[in-house]
């Protein structure tokens, strides 16, 4: 049997020698590092891949709430158990947003160090058959689906608007399984842009499972759109997104890649736990950015922390400019400079179509005027994110199609 390995972080020495003569006789658990400071934890633990990492919260320079964020999201397999003197219940909640597994208050018994080590390893091997995907290669490996991230760090951008509307035409242009899910958890709007009712949230999914979500009861809490545009919503009530962990995220996205051809995230405004999640398990990110100077500061500052700290490639990142208008006095082109990134679509100004359909329940896409010049772009910008595969048959269908397909062929190829 597979020894369970453990790294112990704590700046205190003695604590680290307590912490092994505890486990000194337990067979299948091996100390195999140790660190004294959070930073020294990630190093160790980006060498050594341990199981489980047992984390002092405080520490000097980086403290064990930061190293946990970090770990869980670098490190999945890599389940954290957080150790303090303090049983407060703030410290507890800190630690379980951050991503730790469980909570040990020292001093602790030998007892209750192994039984918390292998309960809560056996709980992380659970949670890695959701999180962690199948090999490819095999032929008789169903194939998952794409994950398309939104996200801007700048609020207003329409971000959302263009996630859904991107769902309803790929739903259409494809004829494939796409799936929404609403990861803006606190204030997300998908319900009110599809005209759903709060009735089966993320929220009431968590509460029902636990921590080890069943696929079935994800699949039963989605709801389904007149567009066959599937949905899970984000939580009724802010203040119920701290029920939402990573390990949630993880589970949620992993059922629902399986299960759809597409699945497209919304997500709040902010690089947090729940969005870098998001951000990390993407097959493509699209960055949405307007024609004001602080939205394109603010996601110059996104693509410099995802190119240079997340090490995205620039084939996984992709930038959409929305709202385009000759009137603001920047230019796409001045765009492109500042970023440094082409822009994938150009998505233009037309506030009385998409706000009409907004305030009536209705992605725009859906609306009977399609020759108009945002319905084109929403194609291109649903065209630009599908599948190799896809793609071709969609460019295949244009060509031979003389109605609204027909008419898209020649703006697809601008």
């Amino acid at each position: 049997m597979e020894n369970i390995t453990v790294v112990v972080v704590d700046d205190v020495v003695d604590i680290r020698e307590n912490v092994r003569k505890l486990l000194n006789f337990e067979t299948d658990i091996a100390i195999v590092g140790e660190a004294g400071t959070g930073d020294e934890a990630i190093d160790v633990i980006q060498k050594l891949r341990p199981h489980i990492v047992l984390m002092d919260i405080n520490m000097p320079g980086m403290d064990g709430i930061t190293a946990t964020e970090i770990i869980s999201i670098k490190f999945p397999t890599a389940a954290v158990v957080m150790i303090s003197v303090q049983e407060d219940q703030e410290y507890l909640r800190k630690a379980m947003m951050a991503g730790a597994r469980d909570f040990l208050v020292k001093p602790f018994s030998s007892e209750d160090l192994v039984g918390t080590i292998r309960r809560v390893h056996e709980k992380q091997k659970q949670l890695m058959q959701f999180s962690v995907p199948p090999s490819q290669g095999a032929d008789d490996t169903p194939s998952l689906g794409r994950i398309i991230t939104f996200f801007s760090t700048k609020g207003g951008t329409g971000k959302t608007t263009l996630a859904v509307n991107t769902a309803v035409a790929l739903a259409e242009l494809t004829g494939k399984k796409v799936c929404l899910l609403d990861l803006d958890l606190q204030f997300g709007d998908v319900a009110i842009l599809l005209n759903l009712k709060m009735a089966s949230t993320i929220a009431e999914l968590v509460e029902q499972s636990g921590e080890v979500l069943d696929p079935q009861d994800v699949m039963a809490y989605l709801q389904k759109h007149s567009s066959n545009v599937m949905a899970l919503l984000s939580c009724p009530k802010p203040y119920l997104a701290e029920t939402i962990t990573i390990d949630h995220i993880k589970q949620i996205i992993a059922v629902l890649r399986e299960e759809h051809d597409y699945v497209i995230i919304d997500t709040s405004t902010a690089f947090r736990d729940i969005e870098l999640t998001a951000l990390d398990m993407a097959d493509l990110v699209m960055t949405v950015v307007t024609l004001e100077l602080s939205a394109i500061k603010s996601v110059k500052l996104s693509l410099e922390v995802m190119e240079d700290m997340l090490r995205y490639s620039k084939d996984k990142i992709k930038v959409i400019l929305n709202r385009e208008s000759p009137t603001f006095g920047i230019a796409a082109k001045d765009v492109t400079a500042l970023l440094k990134h082409e822009l994938i679509v150009r998505i233009p100004d037309e506030a009385v179509i998409v706000t009409s359909a907004l305030n009536r329940g209705l992605p725009f896409f859906i609306s009977d005027d399609r020759s108009a010049p945002v319905m084109k772009s929403i194609v291109a910008l649903a065209h630009a994110v599908m599948t190799p595969e896809d793609s071709g048959v969609f460019l295949s269908r244009a060509e031979n199609d003389g109605g609204f397909m027909g008419k898209l062929k020649g703006f697809l190829k601008r």
